[in-house]
């Protein structure tokens, strides 16, 4: 009986630390600080299919962490921001939004209609579509899959509409993108539209210009992106390592700043 019972409980800790809701690791880091992440597909492992394999598992060891891990089929900044309109802020610490790969980067017509047809009921896309639609009928010079294509909104929609509301959130800590490496996709057998990296950067610099605190991985050379991603977008093993030791140095430096008490971490 004894063993049975250690055997329970073991299975009961195992279950809690896998469990969506993280309860294990909140009530463990109780007294820690307190940090949102809000990621899209760049938050697990794409190749295994986990959350556990992730620079989210390896902060919540430090952290109080609320995970919010691709909810969304198409997961932006959208989202993030229609997320935060029924959360304060102020509830945590620091809020890490690692989102953008699906705002910025170019997509066919047709992908862009599966976007709009998926958001459908939200008000805040629908300010984007509308605010948009001239945008939309421009699109970029470059092809995929045979059709022109074109991303999510403009570059003037995110400087003056987004980037103002994301500033607002006063602990905000973004991920950006990394380079993309010209010819190589990886385990990605599609391929991707030949533009993407150009049009990626150019609303990623927007971001890191306008944003306080950035996670800024467009540093990593070609050898690191080919080191660190699966396929120039998504994290290899060592690539989550590398990451979470980026956000666990910005995460320091912002919790030690004056409004923060100095024994937060």
């Amino acid at each position: 009986m004894k063993v049975g019972r250690r055997y329970g409980v073991a299975r009961l800790i195992r279950g809690l630390r896998l469990r969506g809701g993280d309860l294990f690791y909140l009530a463990a880091n109780f007294r820690r600080p307190r940090v949102l992440i809000y990621t899209d597909s760049r938050g697990f492992d794409v190749v295994s299919r986990s959350r556990m394999n992730s620079y989210v598992s390896l902060l919540r060891r430090r952290y109080r962490v609320t995970q919010v891990i691709c909810p969304e089929k198409y997961t932006t900044i959208i989202d993030f921001l229609s997320h935060m309109d029924q959360t304060a802020w102020t509830a945590y610490d620091s809020v890490i939004v690692h989102c953008g790969i699906v705002d910025f980067s170019p997509r066919p017509i047709s992908g862009l209609q599966a976007v709009a047809e998926s958001k459908k009921g939200s008000s805040r896309f629908c300010e984007v579509f509308d605010s948009n639609e001239g945008y939309y009928a421009r699109p970029f010079s470059g092809t995929y899959e045979g059709e022109p294509t074109i991303n999510l909104y403009s570059q003037s929609f995110l400087v003056d509409r987004l980037i103002p509301v994301l500033r607002g959130i006063e602990n905000l800590i973004w991920i950006s993108s990394n380079n993309f490496v010209p010819g190589w996709d990886g385990n990605y057998v599609r391929g991707r539209p030949r533009n993407i990296g150009e049009i990626v950067e150019v609303f990623d610099r927007e971001m890191r210009l306008g944003l306080p605190r950035v996670v800024d991985l467009s540093a990593w050379s070609h050898d690191d992106v080919r080191r660190y991603t699966v396929d120039n977008i998504h994290f290899s093993a060592e690539g989550f390592r590398r990451v979470a030791e980026l956000i666990g140095r910005a995460l320091r430096e912002q919790l030690l700043e004056p409004q923060h008490r100095s024994d937060a971490v």
